[in-house]
């Protein structure tokens, strides 16, 4: 059942379907390239709420994962 699940998801993007497939589909994941990056502002633009991540957010995310890897 978690396989076809996992296929389900990975058959489209499915922007702003319900807060629980975009935690599936990766929100809280740091980014780990500029395409990851663009991916999330790209599904956190799609919703239709006022929380929307900014370049800032994920530039701020990205450091402090450098940070936590050199310690």
């Amino acid at each position: 059942m978690i396989k076809n699940i996992i296929d389900l998801l990975n058959t489209s993007e499915y922007y702003g379907v319900s807060e629980r497939v975009d935690i599936a589909k990766g929100k809280h994941e740091i980014p780990k390239s500029w395409k990851d990056a663009w991916g999330k502002v790209k599904r956190h633009s799609k919703k239709k709420d006022d929380n929307l991540i900014t370049w800032k957010d994920i530039w701020n995310k990205i450091k402090s994962l450098k940070w936590q890897i050199r310690k």
